[in-house]
């Protein structure tokens, strides 16, 4: 099963408190280093990531959080994966304990739209050209963000090597599915999984 879930940055000083004497001393130093802002969208994140670990039964805490060479948070010895991110006032957690997830949204801002982005391959931006369509732009940039947190590589990945404009992509032996969902109006949130499997979302109120 793959599961995401959105909330938006309905946090207090309570929560705050109470999740940031649950980080671990790497984790707590970047949520320190960040604005305002940010610092909500990483709290609220740690928060999903909880109720994550609660519902698939995991034995691992937040404070378990590791890094890899590319700064892709993972846990040791278990097959639960998960991602975050967020935009605007909207964190989303995706989470599964038998694929390997990415997920990604977006505020659809036609300002940041560039429909010939060197981001994009060869392919994308030909699409692009032909629809000049703002949501067509988010598609493809969501699933290729989605992408590389899922591979692991994060912003290392070279984006304008991979095509996303059809829903599967085959990469490192292994083929990967994107699907694409506009659950909250003027946001585009696309995941990708190496497995195909039942999706379940919930808005979540904190």
């Amino acid at each position: 099963m793959l599961r995401i879930l959105i909330s938006k940055l309905n946090i207090d000083s309570d929560l705050e408190l109470e999740l940031l004497a649950q980080l671990n001393e790497y984790e707590l130093t970047r949520v320190g280093n960040s604005n305002l802002k940010s610092r909500k969208q990483k709290l609220v994140g740690f928060y999903l990531l909880k109720k994550q670990l609660d519902y698939f039964e995991q034995t691992n805490s937040v404070k378990d959080l590791k890094r890899n060479e590319f700064h892709k948070p993972f846990f040791l010895n278990t097959f639960f994966d998960f991602s975050i991110s967020y935009s605007k006032e909207y964190v989303v957690c995706m989470a599964s304990v038998q694929a390997k997830v990415g997920v990604d949204i977006e505020f659809n801002d036609l300002k940041q739209v560039n429909f010939e982005s060197p981001f994009f391959s060869k392919s994308e931006q030909i699409k692009l050209k032909e629809s000049k369509n703002i949501f067509d732009f988010y598609v493809l940039h969501t699933r290729k963000e989605a992408f590389s947190k899922a591979v692991g590589k994060e912003i290392f990945l070279p984006f304008e090597e991979f095509d996303t404009t059809c829903k599967t992509f085959y990469y490192n032996d292994k083929i990967w599915n994107f699907e694409t969902v506009s659950p909250l109006g003027n946001y585009t949130l696309s995941y990708v999984s190496d497995f195909v499997l039942p999706m379940q979302i919930d808005l979540l109120a904190i």
